[in-house]
């Protein structure tokens, strides 16, 4: 129970720093911007979930420590071969695709944002199979930090969605 108890803590502290930070969020940022955002997420959420290609499920699996370390191994070089694809996929869309759902100015960050996504999800099942489950805890915790004081501390100096994305983006890298 303990460390479920870990994980569901720091998961629901994570979730009440995002939750304070909106409607700070909702003041900087204009109803277009969160549309961006929408399809940004839509886009990222669903690619960066497969960029593992599930080799990331199966890290805490084996019993033998060098196959865990290749599974990882095995993931990352996956997730790079997707933000690869990925990054081909973006640039060769065509303008007006791209100007219909106000991307044009960000679509350089989605093949980014997937790279650090997937990259994490596979350490992260690294710590599971260590069962470091507190710092898989205190790094939700950082991520959601460091998300909204992006988000909001970008938010002040530009009036556009580019502060709402990077913060998608940083989730990944913290």
């Amino acid at each position: 129970l303990k460390p479920i108890a870990i994980l569901a803590g720091g998961s629901a502290a994570a979730q009440f720093i995002a939750m304070i930070a909106i409607p700070i969020l909702t003041r900087l940022y204009s109803p277009d911007d969160f549309s961006v955002l929408a399809v940004y997420t839509s886009i990222f959420g669903i690619v960066s979930v497969a960029a593992c290609l599930g080799f990331d499920l199966a890290v805490p699996l084996p019993s033998e420590e060098k196959d865990a370390i290749g599974l990882t191994i095995l993931a990352i070089v996956s997730v790079c071969f997707i933000t690869i694809i990925m990054a081909v996929i973006v640039y060769s869309l065509p303008v007006t695709l791209v100007k219909s759902y106000g991307l044009q100015d960000y679509l350089w960050m989605l093949p980014v944002g997937i790279f650090f996504a997937g990259t994490f999800n596979a350490l992260q099942s690294l710590l599971v199979r260590y069962k470091q489950f507190s710092n898989i805890t205190s790094t939700r915790l950082r991520q959601s930090s460091w998300v909204a004081t992006s988000q909001i501390g970008i938010g002040y100096s530009t009036s556009s969605a580019f502060g709402l994305l990077l913060g998608q983006v940083i989730n990944g890298l913290i």
